[in-house]
């Protein structure tokens, strides 16, 4: 039977093309919970950031005040990276979170929602003359830019050979080689095969992959 379980390996290869696959650009300490740390962090910066261009673009469409102006900004780019962590928009310790936005998006809308309201109270004391039009310009500005920036983030950080985690492949034949073909072709999950574990590869359909072993079960 065919089988296709992906698992994480630090073995050393038996051939040097393996050796070579193995000692790819990776991060040696970095698993699954240190990698979602780095795209926590990498949120924050990205949410503060549009929060902030929110604040200074709406804000000064809205004719605040440069004192004003200053005072939105500094609070919009604290409030809003507080209510998305409220809201778990910094809980990035699985692969979903970390492959897509896509799951954020429930949370994300709430987050608008109640952003909306301690922004108003600090742009009616920051003295508007019409903080509600201040206030939607600068929210539906943080609505527009946040997502990009978080997009943005993840493709950076999909980019970089160091966050990537090898992988080895148990099985060969068909199957192996549709998952080492979605692997490689969704590169947002971070996943590189490295090789294959079976005591008698399959002639059809295994990937191009160095062979590393046999099967774990072939021992058992």
């Amino acid at each position: 039977m065919e089988s296709s379980v992906a698992t994480h390996s630090e073995e050393v290869a038996s051939t040097a093309n393996a050796r070579a696959l193995l000692r790819a650009p990776v991060w040696e300490q970095v698993r699954g919970r240190q990698r979602g740390s780095i795209l926590a962090r990498m949120l924050v910066v990205g949410d503060a950031f549009a929060a902030l261009t929110a604040a200074v673009v709406g804000g000064s469409i809205a004719g605040l005040s440069p004192s004003a102006l200053l005072t939105v900004a500094l609070g919009t780019t604290l409030i809003w990276p507080a209510v998305a962590f409220t809201l778990g928009l910094y809980n990035t310790g699985s692969l979903r979170f970390w492959a897509s936005g896509v799951g954020e998006v429930p949370q994300a809308l709430t987050a608008v929602v109640l952003f909306a309201w301690p922004l108003l109270g600090l742009v009616a004391l920051a003295g508007a003359d019409s903080p509600e039009v201040a206030t939607a310009t600068i929210v539906l500005g943080t609505a527009v830019l946040s997502p990009i920036a978080r997009a943005s983030v993840r493709t950076k950080l999909h980019g970089e050979p160091r966050l990537r985690q090898r992988a080895v492949i148990v099985g060969s034949g068909l199957v192996a080689g549709q998952l080492v073909e979605k692997m490689r072709v969704h590169g947002q999950y971070g996943i590189v095969p490295v090789g294959l574990l079976d005591d008698t590869p399959h002639e059809v359909g295994t990937p191009d992959l160095p062979r590393l072993g046999t099967s774990p079960t072939s021992t058992t």
